[in-house]
């Protein structure tokens, strides 16, 4: 355990650089098939179609669906009219600056049962002309990222979550990276990103000993004020009003759990570490509560269902405010394909006031109870010594991290640097990042 975590100080730099963007470029060429324009550019009319999936062999239309038959594909596709109708490009529809609609076809009165009086079918794209006179044309290109109910090869996909134990713990060097290579090239920004989804954590190195400008944190998010503020410090004080600040250990937690719109990632910089102490513990959440679901599912579903308060309050004296947070939502959060999406846990701010019964407040503490040992088990806990100039970043609705005891008799001791980014605008990064380079294969 302890030699992993060495091993990320000692490797030589020259190791980590040695691939990273030809892994980044494997990564973006493992996803698709063909050089594509990003989304913003799909609404347009004027792109051209060369693969043979895209090519139509005949279109027919029928009880307001138009059917597409396509080209060395045995699946028809039906538009609906009124889709089409709405999804019209020309300019007096379609705003291509913005990327935005300019008509709002519920209220133009245009029919539900639209159909279009003349249909013709070109060698790359379909016009549809509807009653008035009114012209829409769709390339094969269009229609066929746009097949309602189905997902285009085309179209960027976030990357399949891999869970890890301690022992599988992503330390290799495609998953560690250093900041000038990743300010210097977006596809290294691209592969961290990559690696940050599937994980749920990436580590950057030589990231130095001073507050990083804003703009170095967003190559890849943006950041997400808090009651803490847009960044803060995690250091030991006199009179602390979190454990965090405390030499005490930290238990494995999820930070924010009180509050509704929960922070996604959580980005520690390593300022100055602790003579003696102060290792990061972390755990893959949805692996242990995979293994918890084939182990107990009974147990499983009590943190599936069973909805749990967690609560802060306290002073701030640094802002001479008062706070009081609250906010109540189950251990495990179940998005609709069976799989977990979000873990809220930490001792630390569990409320007192259960929401649920008697007996199904002792339920849930025999769930917690199953769920904190598989936790702290080694088998799921991996253990890091952050090092001064480190960047770790994790997924905190599903990584559950801890510090252990701080020993630092300094006056200026172990000191980390930490903000939050948004969810949707590291994957909007995501996505912008994808389809860019794509386009400069």
């Amino acid at each position: 355990m302890w030699r992993a975590a060495r091993w990320f100080a000692g490797v030589s730099q020259p190791l980590w650089r040695k691939s990273i963007r030809c892994q980044a470029l494997a990564t973006l060429a493992r996803g698709n098939c063909r050089c594509i324009a990003p989304y913003k550019r799909y609404r347009t009319a004027n792109i051209s179609t060369t693969c043979k999936t895209n090519s139509i062999k005949a279109v027919s239309s029928d009880d307001g669906f138009l059917t597409v038959t396509w080209e060395n594909r045995g699946v028809d596709s039906r538009f609906p009219f009124i889709y089409l109708r709405d999804n019209c490009l020309c300019a007096e529809c379609y705003h291509h600056d913005s990327h935005m609609r300019l008509v709002e076809i519920m209220s133009a009165g245009v029919s539900i049962d639209i159909e279009p009086s003349a249909v013709e079918v070109g060698s790359e794209s379909v016009s549809l002309t509807w009653p008035g006179g009114h012209c829409s044309v769709f390339t094969n290109h269009w229609l066929y990222d746009h097949r309602p109910g189905e997902e285009s090869e085309n179209r960027f996909r976030m990357p399949a979550v891999q869970t890890w134990t301690a022992a599988e713990f992503p330390a290799g060097a495609t998953n560690v990276f250093w900041l000038d290579d990743m300010l210097r090239d977006e596809a290294v920004q691209y592969t961290v990103l990559d690696s940050y989804c599937k994980h749920g954590v990436a580590l950057i190195k030589g990231c130095g000993t001073g507050s990083l400008p804003i703009e170095v944190h967003e190559r890849l998010g943006l950041l997400q004020d808090t009651a803490f503020g847009s960044r803060w410090k995690v250091q030991l004080m006199a009179q602390p009003n979190n454990l965090a600040y405390s030499s005490k250990e930290l238990d494995l937690h999820m930070d924010l759990s009180y509050m509704r719109n929960t922070p996604y990632a959580l980005v520690l910089h390593c300022i100055r570490q602790a003579p003696t102490g102060g290792h990061t513990f972390l755990v893959d959440g949805f692996a242990v509560a995979a293994a918890m679901k084939v182990e107990c599912p009974d147990l499983y579903d009590v943190l599936a269902t069973v909805p749990v308060m967690f609560e802060h309050c306290g002073y701030d004296s640094s802002a001479d405010r008062h706070y009081h947070y609250e906010y109540t939502q189950p251990t495990f959060t179940v998005g609709e394909n069976g799989n977990v999406e979000k873990v809220a846990f930490g001792i630390q701010t569990r409320s007192s006031v259960t929401p649920v019964d008697a007996e199904r407040t002792q339920q849930l503490y025999r769930a917690l109870l199953h769920w904190t040992r598989l936790c702290k088990d080694k088998k799921f806990r991996y253990e890091l010594l952050l090092q001064e100039g480190d960047m770790l970043i994790s997924n905190n609705f599903r990584v559950a991290h801890g510090r252990g005891v701080v020993s630092d008799p300094r006056k200026e001791g172990r000191c980390l640097h930490g903000c939050y980014y948004t969810w949707d605008d590291m994957h909007s990064r995501m996505r912008y990042l994808h389809y860019k380079l794509k386009n400069s294969e």
